[in-house]
């Protein structure tokens, strides 16, 4: 007699995607950041429905990163259709002196989760 093995299903938690990249000279192109966040994604339950992309910002201002501050602004007031932050890594939020204190600041008063998706990619 078979006996059938319960399984959770879970829908995927709809999430965006923020890339940066300051310059072509950088190893991690935005490409390779949205390929890294998308296998994260696909291992960790997440779909992706939006990206925020920054291509040839400095990490330094705020005020040249027009999708960093439509992010922002889509959060704050509540226009968004996913629960979840994606990005390769802390370094693509900006260059702050304590990146661990900055996404603090960037998401306590959000009621999404953030995380980062640091993988080992190949440049391309």
């Amino acid at each position: 007699m078979l006996r059938s093995v319960p399984t959770l299903v879970c829908d995927p938690i709809p999430a965006a995607q923020y890339v940066r990249m300051s310059d072509d000279g950088q190893q991690y192109s935005i490409d390779n950041q949205k390929a890294a966040i998308q296998e994260y994604a696909n291992r960790h339950g997440f779909v992706i429905v939006r990206t925020y992309a920054d291509a040839g910002k400095s990490g330094v201002v705020l005020n040249r990163r027009e999708a960093l501050r439509k992010l922002l602004e889509d959060v704050d007031l509540g226009n968004t259709d996913y629960k979840a932050i994606l990005v390769y890594d802390v370094s693509r939020w900006g260059r702050f002196q304590n990146t661990d204190e900055a996404l603090v600041a960037l998401t306590q008063s959000w009621s999404l989760t953030s995380s980062t998706c640091s993988l080992k990619i190949s440049a391309s």
